[in-house]
């Protein structure tokens, strides 16, 4: 089944494509080129955006936590020097 819901949207975005090239719309046939290449890649290896957008959160999400605990040590030494002057 998965495989005929490949094919059938490849066949959809071929046909768009050319629709798009007879009514002189290069920027949209482009567009569903594109759009058609990022499904033949997604099949074929696995990855998809959605992962990848899931990685780089997370690569955010540990830069942030790292940099809040930097800052906040640097504030509690500086707030221990001030009560020491």
């Amino acid at each position: 089944m998965d495989q005929f819901l490949y094919l059938f949207s490849l066949l959809i975005i071929g046909a768009l494509a050319l629709m798009f090239y007879r009514n002189n719309s290069f920027k949209l046939m482009i567009l569903t080129l594109l759009i058609g290449v990022y499904i033949i890649y997604s099949h074929k290896t696995g990855e998809t955006i959605t992962g990848f957008k899931n990685e780089m959160i997370e690569s955010i999400d540990s830069s942030a936590k790292d940099f809040t605990k930097e800052v906040r040590s640097g504030q509690d030494a500086r707030s221990k020097q001030e009560v020491n002057k």
